[in-house]
């Protein structure tokens, strides 16, 4: 016959092994949060050898006007690639970069850009072989 002594152990077991399960289950989703995260920095690094070439946006712009009192805030215009008129689609699109991002970078030099060329062709050629830049 069981008495309340070995129901309270019982409940005591089911307790721990609930709490246990719990512990495993949260950090099972914070190791996936954790390599989730990291394989989204590494593929946006240049330290990791590989951007997608379609992850490469320029835009051509100009200064709107040159405000030579206040240095911390810039108006641009975006241009097509001729300098000349207003491209308001390439606008908008940049708008939507830099509030997702909150930052603007630099368009690959030439080397850069041929470096990402070469490695556009390694990828192709040997698909989930990530190159090292060097």
């Amino acid at each position: 016959m069981i008495n309340l002594t070995d129901w309270a152990n019982v409940a005591t077991i089911v307790t721990g092994a609930s709490a246990l399960t719990a512990v495993i289950v949260w950090g099972q989703k914070q190791w996936n949060e954790q390599k989730q995260r990291r394989a989204t920095t590494r593929r946006r690094t240049w330290n990791d050898g590989y951007i997608p070439m379609e992850e490469v946006s320029s835009w051509y712009v100009r200064l709107a006007k040159d405000d030579a009192g206040s240095t911390a805030r810039i108006v641009l215009e975006v241009v097509d690639s001729n300098g000349n008129d207003l491209d308001e689609q390439m606008a908008y699109t940049l708008r939507l970069f830099v509030q997702r991002d909150g930052m603007l970078s630099q368009v690959p030099t030439p080397e850069q850009f041929a470096f990402l060329k070469e490695l556009q062709k390694a990828r192709r050629a040997r698909p989930g072989a990530l190159p090292v830049r060097r």
